[in-house]
């Protein structure tokens, strides 16, 4: 029998308040080898090592933290048709375990059994900053003939909404796919052009699977009713890919142009990141901050916590800057109850926007990417 893979993780964090919430955990993996399974039904497993020293040691232990594996062109998983050990066309004899055995949520976001290469998310219950995790992804099972995901045991009740953005763009009533279980998907189009494909916007190359590319006219993606007047915390963030400094809406709860029509709104202007919210008290009307350039990927995340009456600007896990918005929730009576992902008429410019757009109540260690 051969040495277990120690499959060693390059990932990176985002740092929000007090250094718990983390951005992009993209992990590359380098399959070095294989070992027959433990487990019945499954003829083989990898092991996947996170190197404690990669976690911030702020904290000893991280939970329920959703990992992104990124496999690329493994022999060993492609399909048995190509030559592999994973039988399933669809890659469904494909899971994860931790070291006791047992099975762990994941949401795969595509394979590609002719090239041996898997994206999927795994939600590991603890990574500790002291220790190596170590966890296995198990294939090689002809029995499973149906997938084996838990799409929303990935994401825990914090997320209101987790949207991957994958789809092809059809304009479909729905078509935007929402992770967390809570249904609020989206669909191309917005409002008044639902199911228009002349409002939405087209699939494109993401920084990891696919992206949405909005074309700075009329592209839209307006999800279903989100109720957040009682929350008192909250967090938007989208990976994003700028190609002009223009006053742009990346995502958020909006109904008009005016600086006060906004529950919640993350921008950029003139390659500035910002925000707009409101909240039963407060309104803060403009709050950008310099750091965006063109053609480059950038973790966008705005928060705001009733707990110190803060709002946050973050870049790439980085804290830009904060300031002072009072109150206890958030703004009560909105005039529309359905955030947009690009909003009329300042959509994004040719913005690529791709992953998550995480928007949760709740202020426990969290990704982001």
């Amino acid at each position: 029998m051969q040495t277990t893979s120690d499959i060693t993780k390059m990932f990176k964090f985002i740092n929000r308040y007090h250094r718990w919430t983390l951005a992009a955990l993209m992990i590359l993996i380098l399959m070095l080898g294989w070992t027959a399974s433990a487990q019945a039904g499954y003829s083989y497993r990898k092991r996947i090592t996170i190197d404690h020293n990669k976690v911030d040691n702020a904290e000893s232990h991280l939970y329920d933290f959703a990992v992104l594996v990124d496999i690329q062109d493994d022999p060993d998983l492609k399909t048995t048709a190509n030559g592999g050990d994973v039988f399933n066309a669809n890659g469904d004899d494909i899971i994860f375990k931790d070291q006791s055995g047992s099975q762990l949520d994941h949401e795969v976001l595509s394979y590609d059994g002719s090239s041996g290469s898997l994206l999927a998310f795994v939600r590991l219950p603890q990574i500790a900053s002291l220790s190596n995790t170590i966890f296995y992804i198990h294939y090689g099972n002809a029995s499973v003939s149906s997938s084996q995901e838990n799409v929303a045991g990935v994401w825990d009740n914090d997320y209101e909404a987790v949207l991957h953005l994958q789809e092809s763009g059809s304009s479909g009533s729905g078509e935007y796919k929402d992770s967390s279980g809570n249904g609020h998907h989206g669909t191309g189009g917005g409002l008044a052009g639902s199911g228009n494909s002349s409002y939405t916007p087209g699939r494109t190359n993401g920084l990891f699977g696919n992206a949405q590319n909005f074309d700075g006219s009329n592209d839209l993606i307006r999800l279903d009713a989100v109720e957040d007047s009682t929350w008192s915390a909250v967090t938007v963030q989208a990976w994003i890919n700028p190609d002009d400094g223009g006053d742009d809406r990346i995502f958020g709860k909006t109904w008009g142009t005016g600086t006060t029509d906004n529950t919640w709104l993350l921008r950029q202007n003139r390659h500035k990141i910002g925000a707009r919210m409101r909240t039963n008290a407060d309104v803060i009307t403009s709050f950008d901050l310099a750091g965006l350039s063109d053609g480059s990927w950038f973790l966008a995340s705005i928060t705001w916590d009733a707990s110190d009456n803060k709002l946050r600007v973050f870049l790439n896990g980085n804290q830009l800057g904060s300031t002072t918005l009072n109150g206890t929730t958030l703004f009560a009576n909105p005039d529309v109850s359905q955030p947009t992902i690009g909003i009329f008429p300042l959509e994004p410019g040719l913005m690529k926007v791709s992953c998550r757009k995480l928007v949760f109540p709740g202020w426990r260690a969290r990704p982001a990417g």
